[in-house]
């Protein structure tokens, strides 16, 4: 499976039921809500993709497939607008 981390110049801080990202280096801002918000979060707090993915079936009162299927679409997207890099 594919690892990632966050680009090192990200910070974020989670407000009132979203997360905020700014890239310190380009400037670019993100707002993440709902379910995105609460994957960030679990992902950030170190949980294994697997329980990830549980949770969120369990948020999005989906099958554990779909649930899955949203966690790598996020983690795609975040990838390719900088949020993410592939890593160790």
């Amino acid at each position: 499976m594919t690892r990632y981390r966050c680009v090192p110049s990200l910070v974020w801080v989670q407000d009132a039921g979203r997360v905020l990202l700014v890239d310190q280096e380009t400037l670019q801002a993100w707002t993440l809500e709902g379910a995105e918000a609460a994957a960030w979060d679990l992902l950030a707090l170190g949980y294994p993709a697997e329980r990830v993915v549980a949770m969120l079936a369990l948020l999005l009162d989906v099958p554990a497939g779909q649930a899955a299927s949203f966690l790598e679409g996020r983690l795609a997207a975040w990838l390719e607008v900088g949020m993410l890099q592939e890593g160790k």
